[in-house]
């Protein structure tokens, strides 16, 4: 019996996943830079809430908020919700 079509397949089939590796491997690479960014995005927005929150709870008068260096609606300015 021959094994060098078999050997051949084998060889062909091992550079194939070599290929599909390197590839899985850069999609990870690309998928956990993506995901450090979104983290970063997601901290900063908690970050903002946070503040946000803190300026709304401070004091008992009506409150405006700073938000790229414009004024926003008071919280008097609001209907109540449930």
């Amino acid at each position: 019996m021959d094994i060098s079509p078999l050997l051949a397949q084998l060889e062909q089939r091992a550079a194939e996943l070599k290929t599909d590796n390197h590839r899985l491997h850069q999609q990870v690479t690309r998928l956990n830079g993506e995901l450090r960014e979104l983290s970063d995005t997601l901290d900063a927005a908690r970050t903002t809430n946070r503040d946000l929150m803190n300026e709304l709870n401070r004091g008992g008068g009506p409150h405006r908020l700073q938000i790229g260096g414009s004024k926003q609606a008071t919280t008097s300015d609001r209907p109540d919700r449930l």
